[in-house]
């Protein structure tokens, strides 16, 4: 069951330190988004209080707006989506994989979503969010590693751990499986057998199996 949107006590009770601009930007969004959403930006807040610069959201507007009103070359420009970047980049850089999670893009689709709100868009040039990443050697995941995404990870997380894990690592077979495909065979006894269509040339079918494990992560990405 999907819930509603949080009630007005329980939005004021996770934004005891937000102000209005702020708590009427989480009260206009998706209600799956809204707790995770206050999260996310609060880590933000942490950021720029790290930086030296205002935290309140009604001041962070006022510095964006001088990005519109100043030239790109000039010092005094705040450049929010530069400082934006910089936040996506440490959530993941210093981590021990060294590679952004879909958590951490989440976070940065939390600070777009403030700014859209409020007319003033964060922009990217492409190829800034997703940093090419080079791994000297094959990773193999370990039953830590699942246990670890089972206990931590979010839907997202979860799924491409779990499931990979029944889809034997054959992570090209993700671009295929479709919604349609799994929600009718999600109540059934595992292991279930699913067969997998690519349809890019040349067509092909994969065979696999989907574990408990498997289709716990399913269920929750669907929810």
């Amino acid at each position: 069951m999907i819930r509603g949107k949080l009630t007005t006590d329980e939005l004021a009770g996770i934004c005891r330190d937000f102000d209005e601009t702020e708590i009427k930007w989480l009260g206009e969004v998706g209600a799956s988004a809204q707790r995770g959403y206050a999260g996310g930006w609060r880590k933000f807040k942490d950021f720029l209080k790290a930086k030296g610069l205002p935290t309140a959201g009604g001041e962070i507007l006022k510095l964006r707006s001088n990005d519109f009103m100043l030239r790109h070359e000039d010092s005094a420009r705040w450049r929010f989506d530069d400082l934006a970047l910089e936040f996506y980049n440490s959530l993941w850089q210093f981590s021990d994989l060294r590679v952004p999670t879909n958590t951490d893009r989440g976070h940065l689709r939390t600070v777009q979503s403030f700014f859209s709100h409020h007319r003033m868009g964060l922009e990217f040039k492409r190829g800034s969010i997703t940093k090419p990443v080079t791994l000297e050697q094959k990773y193999e995941i370990t039953l830590q590693d699942l246990e670890a995404a089972k206990r931590f990870g979010n839907p997202v997380e979860r799924w491409i751990f779990l499931g990979g894990k029944s889809f034997g690592q054959r992570i090209e077979d993700f671009a295929y499986i479709k919604r349609a495909t799994l929600e009718p065979r999600l109540d059934e006894e595992p292991p279930v057998p699913v067969d997998i269509v690519a349809h890019k040339p040349p067509p092909k079918i994969a065979h696999v199996c989907l574990d408990a494990d498997a289709l716990e992560a399913a269920k929750d990405l669907i929810a």
